[in-house]
């Protein structure tokens, strides 16, 4: 441990010095944060540069999140495993689509960006990046899409349809309810709502 008391008072930022030692030392728990760390970083410095159509940053960002995803699995960590593979995922979701920023979003801004979201897919890949596939976070989804029943078909299939989100989807049907008046206003409203979108 001298070694790395060492490396962290004389040469702190020198990751590959870090990754040799944690590696040597067989050090997962570290070596896998490690490897977070530089995903982070790597993605920050795409971020920072001036043509987001250059996307080595990010290619390399994923492969150290992947890495650290096998670190994880190795020592049998499940949940971080699966959040180190959803942020690959997020990163991959920000080379597809680099107009929208998918990365290092606020919590409030993740919650905004799923429910905006029109794929189920990318909505699948932000709610487990950013901690949001609970059923009460699929509920707003799902409310946000009602008038489009492509789409609430489209996301519907790839979701479980839990107890606990029927009920949120109930309550939000209730307060549309009440904030509108009987359900024959609702059903004009809903009629007025979907005359506009065609």
């Amino acid at each position: 441990m001298a070694v790395l008391t060492s490396l962290k008072q004389f040469n702190p930022s020198d990751l590959d010095a870090f990754s040799m030692v944690y590696n040597h030392f067989d050090m997962k728990h570290k070596t896998a944060a490690l490897l977070e760390l530089r995903a982070k970083q790597l993605s920050q410095q795409w971020f920072l540069r001036y043509d987001k159509d250059q996307n080595e940053e990010l290619l390399e960002s994923m492969r150290y999140f992947i890495e650290a995803a096998e670190v994880h699995s190795s020592i049998d960590a499940g949940n971080k495993t699966r959040r180190s593979c959803a942020q690959a995922s997020l990163v991959s979701l920000q080379i597809r689509m680099p107009d929208t920023k998918w990365l290092n979003l606020s919590e409030t801004n993740a919650r905004r960006i799923l429910v905006e979201q029109f794929q189920s897919q990318e909505a699948l890949i932000v709610a487990e990046a950013y901690g949001l596939n609970q059923p009460s976070e699929w509920a707003l989804v799902l409310w946000e899409q009602m008038l489009n029943p492509e789409l609430t078909d489209q996301f519907v299939a790839v979701l479980p349809l839990q107890p606990s989100m029927l009920a949120e989807l109930a309550r939000f049907y209730r307060s549309e309810m009440q904030a509108r008046g009987d359900q024959s206003q609702f059903s004009v409203w809903l009629i007025q709502m979907l005359a506009e979108e065609d």
